[in-house]
């Protein structure tokens, strides 16, 4: 199995959402909608982090991903 992973930060509004009959566990919100579209961005394997995310842990994000991807 091939896995693509979209990482952002931000706000969500998670839970159950709708009404009686017709209700469903899920993530809504602009980061929610970014991690989505990095999830598309990123290539098979991988994992593609925003800027956000990535400043948020100090920039060392980008290092550690070089280093599993065997980049110096």
């Amino acid at each position: 199995m091939r896995i693509r992973l979209g990482i952002h930060s931000g706000t969500a509004i998670i839970g159950n959402i709708g009404c009686y009959g017709k209700m469903d566990y899920t993530a809504i919100g602009t980061a929610v909608i970014l991690a989505s579209r990095l999830e598309v961005h990123a290539s098979p394997d991988s994992i593609c982090i925003s800027d956000v995310t990535c400043q948020l842990l100090g920039g060392c994000a980008a290092q550690v991903l070089d280093e599993a991807a065997g980049r110096p």
